[in-house]
């Protein structure tokens, strides 16, 4: 699990800074948020909120608003964590047991053939070709930066990483 701690500094007041929360998320899951510009589901309560993206995989926002004199100060903690090693759980889980039924089966009904057992262990790597394809084509690591980059333009502030 990766953790990104940040203070925004927004030139904004409280009550402004709020809005701004409350416009670019929504209080429970709805498909809808993709459609409205909104990329956050969560609630923020005296002062504190909760956040969660509609990222893949989805990132966790926690933080703090603290009111100054001259503007807003937030501070952020940004989870994420990288789903590659849950993948491939999954699909071996999912393959191997498969695979094994089929090499059995093929193996009852023809014992003699030594055909059965060399595509028996070239089938074995099927799993690893399709987690590697499926990694490097469809999945995509969680990006911090895009939302710490979203949260500074729309709150109108300036990112310190802490």
């Amino acid at each position: 699990m990766k953790n990104i701690s940040i203070e925004i500094f927004a030139n904004q007041k409280l009550e402004s800074v709020e809005q701004t929360f409350n416009k670019i998320s929504l209080k429970d899951g709805k498909l809808i948020g993709l459609i409205t510009g909104k990329y956050l589901i969560g609630t923020i309560d005296n002062l504190k909120f909760n956040y969660i993206t509609y990222d893949n995989p989805p990132m966790q926002i926690q933080g703090t608003i603290i009111k100054e004199d001259n503007g807003t100060r937030i501070f952020l903690n940004i989870k994420s964590e990288s789903m590659r090693g849950q993948l491939k759980a999954v699909t071996y889980a999912l393959s191997y047991p498969l695979i094994f039924g089929i090499l059995l089966f093929s193996i009852i009904t023809n014992p003699k053939s030594i055909a059965t057992y060399i595509i028996g262990l070239l089938s074995l790597t099927i799993p690893i070709i399709i987690n590697y394809f499926y990694v490097l084509f469809w999945y995509s690591e969680p990006n911090p930066e895009l939302i710490i980059s979203r949260l500074t333009k729309d709150l109108g502030g300036d990112a310190l990483y802490l």
